[in-house]
């Protein structure tokens, strides 16, 4: 062997391998990142805080994928309204007091 075949070997093995190791697991760790961010968003996608730490639904009633449950009241007279998951009711809650309104 020559001593440019010997010194390109040299230099593969004691440098573009170890680059191409760390640029791989650069890679894997970068997509698994990403990966855990997007089931995280996923799974947090219907659901948000409330500034009193309630977990609500953050899907907007009136739209078909809003589960039943009290959401802000659109109307903005009462701290809440429930949707039924179709409609709105009318069932309105203030401080945790739930009386009627109809809309």
């Amino acid at each position: 062997m020559t001593i440019a075949v010997v010194l390109a070997i040299a230099l593969i093995i004691e440098f573009w391998i170890p680059l191409l190791a760390v640029l791989a697991v650069s890679l894997v760790g970068y997509v698994g990142y990403r990966l855990v961010l997007a089931l995280r968003r996923r799974s947090e996608r219907w659901f948000v805080a409330d500034d009193t730490g309630v977990k609500r639904s953050a899907v907007v009633p009136g739209t078909s994928h809003a589960p039943a449950g009290w959401y802000p009241d659109p109307l903005g007279g009462h701290q809440h309204r429930y949707w039924d998951g179709m409609t709105w009711s009318d069932s309105v809650s203030d401080d945790g007091i739930v009386t009627s309104q109809p809309l």
